[in-house]
């Protein structure tokens, strides 16, 4: 958004990079359609100052996603937000992930993960869904809050393996800049349709075909969201 009006407080808005002209200017676009994501990496870094990298989809495993949705954290102190931005093909209705070569290839932002228990439902009674204690840890006091314990990824972790969580079913939840709801679909899906991007709509983009690059990149920011 790039309106310039004052907020309802009198203090001006804080102005926005002008990314697509700073895109135009380098080479990168011509009407804001970005095809290689080291330029969109470029972009981030560079006229936003984001804290982000480029990774590989190939090499990306369901348990690598989970943990950087989790903590949240890179090496700044203090530095929250932990999501992803991916390119794959969607679908116009549904805006989840198919597989057209890259005709229809949007980028979508990964703000969450569902993993399937085969053991959730059978929980008995009075059971918690934290991990188990194991002897090792001090028992929660009667008067203790809940949130003032701290758990760690190991805890997390233990409790996946506690509750027969299956990574490999993992589903994704993606945010997609022309719907208001979110796509919900198997990692796995999302991995195959940025596997198979080779080639842009040439009916609508033929002159920016050349130099497509979105096929094994993702990008991971950090940074976005308060811890």
């Amino acid at each position: 958004n790039t309106n310039n009006d004052s907020d309802n407080d009198g203090e001006s808005p804080q102005q926005l990079p002008p990314l697509l002209a700073e895109a135009q200017e380098r080479g990168f676009t011509q009407d804001g359609e970005i095809f290689n994501a080291q330029h969109l990496l470029e972009l981030a870094q560079t006229v936003c100052g984001l804290d982000c990298d480029m990774q590989s989809v190939c090499e990306l495993q369901p348990e690598d996603v989970l943990q950087h949705l989790r903590t949240r954290t890179n090496s700044v102190a203090g530095c929250g937000g932990g999501l992803f931005v991916v390119p794959y093909d969607s679908n116009a209705r549904t805006r989840n992930p198919i597989q057209l070569q890259g005709q229809t290839a949007h980028y979508g932002i990964i703000v969450g993960m569902l993993i399937p228990s085969t053991e959730a439902t059978e929980l008995k009674e009075g059971e918690s869904l934290e991990s188990p204690n194991d002897g090792n840890e001090h028992p929660r006091e009667p008067n203790e809050s809940k949130d003032d314990t701290i758990i760690d990824l190991q805890s997390v972790e233990a409790t996946a393996a506690h509750l027969g969580m299956d990574h490999s079913k993992a589903l994704l939840l993606v945010q997609h800049s022309l719907s208001r709801n979110l796509s919900i679909a198997p990692l796995v899906d999302f991995w195959a349709s940025n596997l198979q991007l080779e080639q842009v709509d040439t009916y609508k983009f033929g002159k920016q075909q050349q130099g497509m690059n979105l096929k094994n990149n993702i990008l991971a920011f950090w940074g976005l969201l308060p811890q």
